[in-house]
């Protein structure tokens, strides 16, 4: 999902890595694009303490609408 949107969306941007999610290794080749969806704003992970960003969790149509709105500036 969050490759999908990064590509799809293009005021998404991968950005460097700074292992704010406990649960995206830093080596994964999906990290930087997991974290470009946080600091767009698109996300704010699926559980704040600790950070998660559950990348194995099935996505609801709920939150996949959720995340094609663009957050406001």
């Amino acid at each position: 999902m969050a490759v999908w949107l990064t590509r799809a969306m293009d005021w998404i941007t991968e950005v460097q890595l700074s292992g704010d999610f406990v649960d995206v290794p830093p080596e994964a080749w999906y990290a930087g694009l997991v974290e470009g969806l946080r600091v767009a704003g698109v996300t704010k992970g699926c559980s704040a303490q600790p950070l998660a960003h559950c990348p194995d969790e099935p996505v609801t149509r709920d939150q996949m609408a959720s995340f094609l709105v663009e957050p406001p500036n």
